[in-house]
């Protein structure tokens, strides 16, 4: 039913930690965000997001200069990780890096 959000759909998330890294720079950025720190709307928000890209999990880039993003996610029934070619995002994904603000990070 469209408009219809089911509870797979969306992930009870406390944590979580976008990466960006690769290409031809090796480029190396990313961002944390708490859903404490965020409105219940915008966190139910993250929250569908989240589970989308759960489930459209992809492979890390296999080629030369490549650039991938990770997605870290701390939640009630433990941790998970996502790997996403940056040259195809998923949807959801794009969302939810259009979301924060990606700040160069230090290697290591």
């Amino acid at each position: 039913m469209p408009g219809k959000q089911l509870d797979s759909d969306s992930v009870d998330w406390q944590q979580l930690r976008l990466t960006e890294q690769g290409g031809f720079a090796g480029l190396l950025r990313g961002a944390e965000l708490r859903a404490s720190e965020l409105d219940s709307k915008l966190a139910q928000r993250v929250a569908t997001l989240l589970g989308k890209a759960r489930a459209g999990a992809g492979s890390q880039a296999d080629y030369p200069d490549g650039q991938t993003l990770s997605l870290e996610v701390q939640t009630t029934a433990g941790p998970w990780t996502a790997h996403f070619d940056c040259a195809d995002l998923p949807e959801a994904v794009d969302e939810l890096k259009g979301l924060l603000t990606l700040k160069p990070m230090k290697p290591g």
